[in-house]
């Protein structure tokens, strides 16, 4: 799937004439500076965000983790593939503790909707 998409985005890339960049080197503070708004987009979904992660930095380090390798030659893309895979199995061990690795149901102080 990574060469596909390495494929695409370079293809892109091309096409509009500029270079692409690891992503983790242009995400700067995103994490902190959006996680009160992912918050509150997630606590607005109500019980449909309960399975959404609580912290915003762990959604941004996951699509880095795939997207980083995309940025570099198309052989890099077999690392991401285990990289993603490694990534995929913390989040699946994450909510099989339960969401976010807390316990407790409902909502909390904060509004909270969930396990957490």
């Amino acid at each position: 799937m990574h060469r596909t998409i390495h494929a695409a985005l370079d293809a892109t890339a091309r096409f509009r004439g500029v270079e692409i960049a690891p992503l983790s080197s242009v995400v700067d503070d995103l994490a902190e500076l959006r996680a009160r708004t992912c918050r509150a987009y997630r606590n607005a979904l109500g019980v449909d965000g309960v399975g959404l992660p609580f912290d915003f930095g762990e959604v941004v380090e996951a699509v880095i983790t795939f997207a980083d390798p995309l940025a570099g030659p198309a052989g890099a893309c077999a690392g991401a593939r285990q990289a993603a895979d490694g990534s995929r199995r913390r989040s699946q061990q994450r909510s099989q503790r339960g969401s976010f690795g807390r316990g407790g149901t409902g909502s909390d102080a904060d509004g909270r909707v969930g396990t957490h």
